[in-house]
């Protein structure tokens, strides 16, 4: 194992012409640039997963803790920890020690791979909150895994306020090349052997970026706290937000020439509320669906996942969603690029 130190400067273009002077063709420079290339979006092309706020007239009216805000993301090449940044405002609780917390969780055994809490100064006011009130604070979680899915945890205790939320994975400085889309590019200097293991070695870092790298798209999160989130009670699909708006996925261009379909994992978050029926939720274009169903409630506060193969053009969804019998709320869905 060794680590490849990345610049954050873009790589150069490639020039096949003048890289292949020294006999070889492809030039030992141009396979070169190619694993800087890949190390490059290992360590820099890091996933958005959630840029979420809520107007300032609302922040007063939330409780005295609860989770604002619980996305799902799955961590990419080279990936080990997520950066966090939130806005607080101050309390209108009398609490001493008012904080925020930001936890990861590995869905796959829920083991707990980070926690920080955030706290504040716990002075007092009223509903009334202006700009000059929010207090910006940033958290970086480490300890993660590449290709790894999480569940990311944003909770406000003791009554304090959480008025915005960013997380994104950390821009890296290293690769490490054990890692699948990270390479070695230290066998195409212009003068050494170049194996085929080599070349191998570059065939697998881009099959695995064009598997792993995709992006993450948030389709749904309730405006602030689960406890807000809507109520679906209806046998049949119907929007889960009542204006119906159309959720619009560009996902041109993010395809190869062996497919016409972008392969992506579906999750989505539910909380049976009254009855033990199921929970069924989908992804509407009009006529194109991408669904999970089946949520029973054993599954209630839980991501659950499928994968479904959209295709690659940039349509409008709609998020929609039904159960057998009872009730239940839908907590959070979103669709990631992603190839097992």
């Amino acid at each position: 194992m060794s680590f490849h130190a990345v610049t954050r400067a873009v790589p150069a273009l490639l020039h096949v012409e003048k890289d292949a002077n020294n006999g070889l063709n492809p030039g030992a420079s141009v396979l070169a640039r190619v694993a800087h290339a890949f190390n490059y979006i290992c360590a820099t092309q890091t996933r958005a997963i959630m840029a979420r706020c809520q107007p300032l007239n609302a922040v007063g009216a939330s409780g005295a803790a609860g989770t604002s805000w619980s996305p799902y993301f799955r961590t990419g090449p080279n990936q080990t920890s997520v950066d966090v940044l939130l806005g607080l405002v101050r309390t209108n609780a009398a609490a001493t020690s008012p904080y925020a917390e930001c936890k990861i969780t590995r869905l796959s055994d829920s083991v707990v791979m980070a926690d920080s809490k955030v706290y504040f100064n716990g002075r007092t006011t009223t509903s009334s909150v202006v700009p000059d009130d929010v207090v910006h604070k940033s958290v970086t979680l480490t300890g993660l895994s590449p290709n790894i899915e999480y569940k990311l945890d944003l909770t406000y205790n003791d009554g304090i306020r959480i008025a915005y939320a960013m997380a994104m994975g950390t821009l890296g400085r290293h690769v490490d090349d054990t890692v699948a889309g990270a390479c070695d590019p230290s066998p195409f200097l212009t003068h050494a052997p170049i194996y085929a293991a080599d070349l191998q070695d570059l065939i697998d870092s881009a099959n695995e970026l064009w598997r792993h790298a995709g992006t993450h798209h948030p389709c749904f999160q309730p405006d602030y706290g689960d406890s807000v989130a809507p109520v679906i009670s209806s046998t049949t699909y119907v929007d889960v937000l009542s204006a119906a708006p159309r959720i619009y996925l560009p996902l041109d261009n993010h395809t190869t020439e062996m497919r016409t379909t972008v392969p992506c994992t579906l999750a989505v978050k539910g909380r049976n509320v009254t009855g033990t029926g199921t929970l069924d939720v989908r992804l509407f274009d009009g006529t194109n669906s991408l669904a999970l169903t089946g949520i029973a409630v054993a599954d209630s506060d839980k991501w659950k996942t499928v994968a479904v193969a959209p295709a690659a053009t940039t349509v409008a969804w709609r998020v929609q969603a039904k159960v057998s019998s009872g009730s239940w709320r839908v907590i959070g869905v979103h669709l990631e690029e992603y190839e097992a």
